[in-house]
């Protein structure tokens, strides 16, 4: 008696199903940068609802406690991406990892992010401080890019944020950015002495 029952085997749809989802699998593995459910609609010559299907699939699938991946919806599109706390162990053996950013660049981020676009003078005002060193090294890391020349006496370049940006902040888009009034200081009324 075959020990294969017919039970084991996907059915067609099934079938079909798995080799969709391991053609969007290989197409965010291979670009390795975010690809949009429309872009993948269209190399895979499938329609946007299906490939918001299987996006959804293989999310779960990606969700088992068993898989050192995930799959994450970031700078307009999706990715694979490492799940952090499997890279948390590989990456003292396997990654050099790049310095992390300082407060000034943090602070001249943020400002780009929320303000953008943005001049250099116009972040200035701001930080109260010269901030070419620290645009340059947003620039060099591809965290921000030039938009542009204001209409302004000078026309001075504009500064915004990246797709890279997005990316390494795990942002979806810029409506993502957590509003600013979480970070507004809190001012304690008077108690007098």
């Amino acid at each position: 008696m075959d020990t294969n029952s017919s039970s084991t085997l996907p059915s067609p749809d099934e079938h079909r199903l798995l080799e969709q989802k391991a053609r969007v699998e290989a197409a965010l593995f291979q670009h390795r940068e975010p690809l949009s459910p429309i872009r993948l609609a269209k190399v895979l010559g499938e329609d946007i609802q299906r490939v918001a299907e299987l996006l959804d699939a293989l999310s779960r699938d990606y969700a088992d406690a068993g898989r050192g991946l995930t799959l994450r919806q970031v700078a307009g599109g999706y990715v694979l991406l490492a799940k952090p706390e499997c890279l948390a162990e590989l990456q003292p053996q396997l990654l050099k990892p790049r310095p992390p950013l300082s407060q000034a660049a943090l602070e001249t981020l943020a400002l780009i992010a929320y303000r953008q676009p943005v001049t250099a003078a116009e972040i200035m005002a701001v930080r109260q401080v010269h901030t070419a060193g620290v645009l340059q090294t947003l620039l060099d890391r591809k965290l921000i890019q030039t938009a542009g020349r204001r209409k302004a006496p000078g026309h001075p370049i504009v500064y915004r944020t990246t797709q890279q940006f997005l990316l390494e902040f795990g942002l979806k888009d810029l409506d993502h950015l957590p509003p600013l009034e979480r970070f507004e200081p809190v001012r304690l009324p008077y108690q007098g002495l």
